[in-house]
Parts: C-alpha cells; sequence; structure tokens
C-alpha cells in the first residue's frame, strides 16, 4: 500500500541519515555485540519506550559496567529527515559517537537531549522555572541561589565536610534558558557525594598528605591491566622538577596499586617528558594486601 511503501521510504531515509553523519557506525543487534565498550550507535527508534527497552535488553541498567566506565546514554534529537518540524528520534550510543553525532549537524540545529532510565546513576540535578508574568516581583537568580545554598547544606549534612562534599565539588552547574515568557535554569551538581575514584583511602591520602587540603582531585582514571590509578587535582600544580606550583598548567599523580607508590607527571610543556622519583605510600591504604587464604 501507498502508506506501507512511504514507512519503508522514511526508514530508509533515516538509516541514510545517520550512516552520512556517523560513517556507518550503525551496529549489529545487541546479542551480537560483545562488550557495552564496543558500541557505537544504535539503530534509530521511533518511540521513546522502545529505546529504552533497547537500553534495558543490552546493558540491565547498566549494571554489568565497570565503576570507573560509562554507561551508554539514551539520546533524543529532532528529525533532520522530518525537517525539524518537532518531532522527535531516539538512538543509544556512547559519549564519543554522541559528540560525533551532534558535530555532524549544522550549527544551528546541534540540539540533543538525553534521556535518563529509571533507576540508573545520574548527577544530582534540577529544572528550574516559573512564569514571568504570574510572578512579576520574583527575582529568580535570587531565589536560584538560596536554593542552591540550602541544597548545599542538606549534602553537607548528609555526606559530612569532607573532600568529596568541599569547594569546587559542591559548585553548581546553571544553564539559563529563560525567555521574556518563562524563566528557565538547569542547575546540575556534577560530582558531589562520592569519592573520585574507587579508592577512597588513596584519595583521602593526596587531599590531605600530599597536597596538604590545598586542592581537590578533579578527575581520575583506572588501568586494570598494570593497576595504575591516575588522579587529577584542582586547584594544585606543584611540579617536583620545577620546586613550585605552575601558574596555569596542571600536574598529575601515577598511582601503582602493586609497588604501593606514585609519581607526579606534568601538563606543562617543559615538563612533559619529566617523571618524578617514586614516592611511597603507606601501606594502611591497600588492606587488601593484609588477607590470606
Amino acid at each position: 500500500s501507498k502508506q506501507l511503501t512511504r514507512k519503508r521510504k522514511s526508514t530508509d531515509e533515516l538509516e541514510l541519515v545517520a550512516r552520512r553523519l556517523l560513517g556507518n557506525k550503525i551496529v549489529s543487534p545487541p546479542a551480537q555485540r560483545r562488550l557495552l565498550s564496543d558500541w557505537q550507535f544504535s539503530d534509530y527508534f521511533r518511540s521513546q519506550s522502545d529505546a529504552l527497552e533497547y537500553y534495558k535488553r543490552c546493558c540491565h541498567g547498566d549494571s554489568c559496567l565497570e565503576p570507573s566506565k560509562l554507561p551508554p546514554l539514551v539520546m533524543s534529537s529532532e528529525s533532520a529527515s522530518l525537517g525539524y518540524q518537532g518531532q522527535r528520534l531516539y538512538f543509544v550510543c556512547d559519549l564519543q559517537t554522541g559528540i560525533d553525532y551532534l558535530l555532524g549537524h549544522p550549527v544551528g540545529r546541534r540540539h540533543l537531549y538525553e534521556l535518563i532510565p529509571e533507576g540508573s546513576r545520574c548527577r544530582l540535578y534540577f529544572d528550574l522555572e516559573f512564569d514571568r508574568l504570574s510572578n512579576p516581583d520574583l527575582d529568580g537568580s535570587m531565589a536560584t541561589d538560596i536554593l542552591l545554598g540550602f541544597i548545599r547544606n542538606l549534602l553537607t549534612v548528609a555526606f559530612g565536610d569532607t573532600g568529596a562534599t568541599h569547594s569546587d565539588w559542591m559548585e553548581a552547574v546553571q544553564l539559563d534558558a529563560s525567555t521574556d515568557q518563562k524563566f528557565s535554569r538547569h542547575v546540575i551538581f556534577p560530582n558531589v557525594g562520592r569519592p573520585p575514584s574507587p579508592y577512597p583511602e588513596v584519595d583521602r591520602h593526596f587531599l590531605v598528605t600530599v597536597m596538604s587540603n590545598q586542592g581537590q582531585l578533579r578527575m581520575w582514571s583506572y588501568c586494570p591491566a598494570n593497576q595504575i590509578l591516575t588522579l587529577f587535582p584542582s586547584n594544585y600544580r606543584y611540579c617536583h622538577r620545577v620546586e613550585r606550583h605552575h601558574r596555569s598548567n596542571h600536574v598529575y599523580f601515577l598511582v601503582n596499586l602493586v609497588e604501593q607508590s606514585f609519581e607526579q607527571r606534568c601538563f606543562d610543556p617543559d615538563c612533559h617528558k619529566y617523571r618524578s622519583n617514586a614516592f611511597p605510600l603507606p601501606a594502611e591504604l591497600f588492606p587488601w594486601n593484609f588477607l590470606t587464604d
């Protein structure tokens, strides 16, 4: 029938668009995939429920992921083949493919939305909005500041005044989408309430002893093959090569969990090949080494 022909043609157009934007990165059905880290792009889905069901079948709510790996994303965008008229398409992808997809669109059409599946991990966030005409005397920015102060107090009570809830860990990212008719602000707390890495004892030692409470740990990565934990501090740039803090470029620490030691390296161009001597770490930071059969 004409309706089936039109639907088949529309589906073919969607696949052509996806292949053009993503360089033929259309993955096989989930049963043929080996690991989540291999994911690049699922097929398009016309409904949100179908995309979420695909996500659940493939990763079981991200429970099979290692703690250091990001779960796949359930994304939505306005349909290019339907003229950006508000119709949404849905797909599942990894972070890099989502970025590639975004950059494949014209600058004015780079609107990509993330869906957060129920029960999955996410950052603490708030969507704040009110009608300006109905609330002419309400100062949205002041109301947001009051709310954030209240939330920070609650988080400090819940998690304690530790490195995980102090300084930049408590700072919120604010995205303003206000118009003349409506105040709209999206507030996100990126990393509050959790240790930066799977080894909180090691994190705490670096915060208190190595960095003398002069900075925070903004990011980490872990290589299980050689058991190397890499810690990236913020507001701390002391370099052992120049024996002072760099003015702008950051340093980082490589922690050898086998040797129970660490060395400092540097992002500064003059120090990019530098690696410090290995500094020993206290044995109590590695309690699993005391376990016996």
